[in-house]
């Protein structure tokens, strides 16, 4: 016996069943590559460009700050002490912060970034250029320029350079907040969206078990009902064979009745 259209579609839904069920396990592995993709390019972003920004920025905010400290030093002992120390102590240091922000602007760039970089460039040219004449007013011994140079301009594009170094590094911690918080959202969409998927691919597998027990319900039914159609026309074939052997048998009891009286007509006439 062939299954009829009923059959045909329990067998549709269970090929699309799991159909259904392979596109779900592949999808979600190619968006747990993708989210995975998109979690490590953010935590490049945080280790190899916010994070070290900031801290080669704040390293050479740190150092102008010794920086300054040292001008005040040179400008109380200037007289007292020699003033080549301070000079070159100062000139030094000046360049360790060079190389902090050539650090830093060697790094790539965020959105907006930029346009900041570019504010401290200018900012740190100015310093170098005050700098460049307090050092050499340092090392001629003339100690009272030096000092009116210090408390005027050379406090003044400090306090610039520092309001700068504050900015970026602010720009910066804002990067690897947002940059921290995408991966948290990113990390928690790919949770929603891998429960979704684990769920429908147990209700696609629940409904394809239930289809194939129902097939096989079904199929069990059908071998049943086979079998006994088969013993029915087993009995009915039995029935038949028997009437027709019966039917067979008379005549020729007739036949023998009658060839057996012939043979004996001529005796008798004898």
């Amino acid at each position: 016996m062939t299954g009829g259209p009923p059959e045909r579609s329990l067998t549709a839904l269970l090929v699309a069943a799991l159909v259904l069920i392979a596109g779900a396990f592949v999808g979600g592995t190619l968006l747990t590559q993708a989210i995975s993709s998109q979690m490590e390019a953010n935590a490049s972003d945080i280790a190899n460009n916010a994070a070290p920004s900031v801290r080669q920025l704040t390293l050479a905010r740190t150092i102008l700050t010794k920086i300054r400290i040292l001008a005040e030093r040179a400008n109380n002992d200037c007289a007292k002490q020699d003033a080549r120390f301070f000079a070159d102590e100062i000139e030094r240091t000046a360049g360790e912060a060079q190389d902090s922000v050539a650090a830093h602007l060697a790094a790539p760039v965020f959105p907006g970034e930029e346009a900041l970089q570019q504010d401290l460039k200018k900012r740190m040219a100015d310093l170098r250029s005050i700098l460049t004449e307090y050092v050499g007013l340092l090392r001629a011994g003339q100690c009272e320029t030096a000092r009116e140079l210090e408390e005027g301009d050379f406090s003044r594009a400090g306090a610039r350079a520092s309001v700068e170094f504050g900015n970026l590094v602010a720009f910066n911690a804002q990067q690897i907040k947002r940059l921290v918080q995408e991966i948290h959202d990113t990390r928690s969409r790919a949770n929603a969206v891998a429960l979704v998927l684990d769920l429908l691919a147990v209700t696609l597998a629940s409904g394809a078990g239930l289809v194939l027990a129902r097939l096989f319900r079904r199929n069990a039914r059908l071998q049943v009902e086979y079998g006994r159609v088969q013993r029915e026309r087993a009995d009915e074939l039995d029935a038949f064979a028997a009437r027709v052997a019966h039917d067979v048998r008379s005549p020729l009891s007739a036949i023998q009745v009658s060839l057996h009286l012939l043979r004996r007509a001529p005796e008798e006439g004898k």
